[in-house]
């Protein structure tokens, strides 16, 4: 059997949903500017938190900024995540070749898969967001000069 690192981080969701704690979530939600908001996503992996949040309604009109170093994540994430959209009820349109858009009646949702570096790209972007996500990643950043760069 070949190791899949796509499919680890598939199979680990469940214990992941779990394990967020529900209350930060919630801070999280009561503090977030009105929307349109924009996230982004270092370490996004295939995409799990970003349908996390959707699921759990957080987002509803967004650009979404999904960065990870692995091909393989990126790949897996463009053609998982429509997949998953369809199967929640949610329209998609694929605006380029990683760039996707998920609609319904409440909630309007870009998201753009990145491949790259995380130090790279901070090196050459300085786009501003509402909202950076690093689950397991941003413990290893010295956050003063990341957070200024990247936040409204």
């Amino acid at each position: 059997m070949e190791y899949s690192f796509p499919h680890y981080l598939q199979s680990k969701r469940t214990v992941d949903d779990r394990a967020l704690n529900k209350d930060v979530f919630a801070a999280l939600k009561a503090n977030l500017p009105k929307p349109p908001i924009r996230i982004i996503e270092i370490g996004a992996g295939i995409g799990t938190m970003f349908t996390r949040l959707i699921e759990w309604g957080l987002l509803t009109n967004a650009n979404y900024l999904a960065l990870d170093e692995m091909d393989e994540n990126i790949a897996y994430a463009s053609e998982w995540i429509p997949k998953w959209a369809g199967s929640t009820g949610l329209r998609t349109e694929r605006i380029a070749e990683n760039k996707i858009r998920l609609q319904d009646q409440t909630r309007d949702v870009r998201i753009t898969f990145e491949r790259t570096d995380v130090f790279d790209f901070i090196k050459t972007n300085s786009p501003k967001s509402d909202l950076l996500i690093a689950h397991a990643v941003l413990d290893l950043f010295h956050c003063q000069k990341v957070c200024q760069n990247y936040f409204r």
